[in-house]
């Protein structure tokens, strides 16, 4: 199945024209959504008709879960194809585990898109790019424009610094290719490995103590007891164990059409903890 989460590297941004237009239900285009991110924009700018198939979601919102009720499940090029999709929408993640599926969409004239998001900038750009490819531009402006008018909150004093920490052992961190390393800088605060020239990778335990952080974020996959042994492995690790710490949904951290509001949530969330 595709669990497309953070634990994948990301390639370049790519993406093909949009292919000639096909009718389905209710919509001009046959879509397949391979990313949680991609699926979540499809579902938010009401163009759930557009679907045709769509990859097993990792961390979707319930109520949006709930409208992917009936659709194909897709997995493997072939059951992709199967689909006679117009418009197959991912990450770069995606066309890394699957290079083979984007050749042939490109041999076939059909449309795609596989973007790597690093900073908001991008996932503005992909929110506008989603509208035009499911003809849903004037849902996707609602969005857009919140992205476009997010403001960084400036400190005039001391910016937290945060560790990230996504999962495992040693840790698996993000770096300065990760997008929440930017939503973090929005909402105030710094990244403890923001110079690191990587996405998400795995650091040590002793190289994140040695970097001070002020408070830790905790991408949480929605499942109460990963949760539970991620907050057990810092309370092991004794100059961790004593900071604050901030949980934020994965669906959050990875990019969402929804990073205006995220920003406030981290802005307030920061504030809190500091607090």
């Amino acid at each position: 199945m595709f669990r497309f989460a953070v634990t994948a590297c990301l390639l370049a941004a790519c993406s093909s024209q949009p292919a000639a237009r096909s009718a389905s239900a209710g919509c001009r285009e046959r879509v397949v959504s391979l990313h949680d991110v991609t699926t979540e924009a499809v579902l938010r700018y009401d163009a759930q008709p557009c679907l045709v198939g769509v990859a097993e979601p990792t961390d979707l919102a319930t109520e949006l879960s709930a409208q992917l009720t009936g659709i194909p499940r897709v997995e493997s090029t072939e059951s992709i194809l199967a689909t006679r999709p117009t418009q197959v929408l991912a990450l770069a993640t995606v066309a890394e585990h699957l290079p083979e599926l984007f050749r042939e969409l490109d041999r076939r004239g059909i449309g795609w898109t596989a973007p790597r998001l690093e900073r908001l900038s991008d996932v503005t750009s992909l929110a506008a790019d989603l509208g035009k490819r499911v003809d849903r531009e004037a849902a996707s402006r609602v969005f857009t424009e919140k992205l476009t008018s997010a403001r960084s909150q400036a400190s005039g004093g001391k910016r937290p610094r945060v560790f990230v920490f996504d999962c495992c052992a040693p840790p698996f961190t993000a770096g300065r290719r990760a997008v929440i390393t930017d939503l973090l800088a929005h909402a105030g605060a710094d990244n403890v490995f923001a110079d690191v020239d990587d996405d998400w990778f795995h650091a040590s335990w002793e190289a994140a103590i040695q970097r001070r952080p002020d408070l830790v974020l905790i991408d949480d996959y929605g499942n109460s007891s990963a949760l539970a042994k991620k907050r057990q492995a810092l309370a092991q690790i004794a100059p961790l164990a004593k900071l604050p710490v901030i949980v934020l949904p994965l669906r959050d951290a990875l990019g969402t059409i929804r990073s205006a509001e995220v920003i406030l949530k981290l802005t307030s969330a920061i504030a809190g903890s500091s607090g």
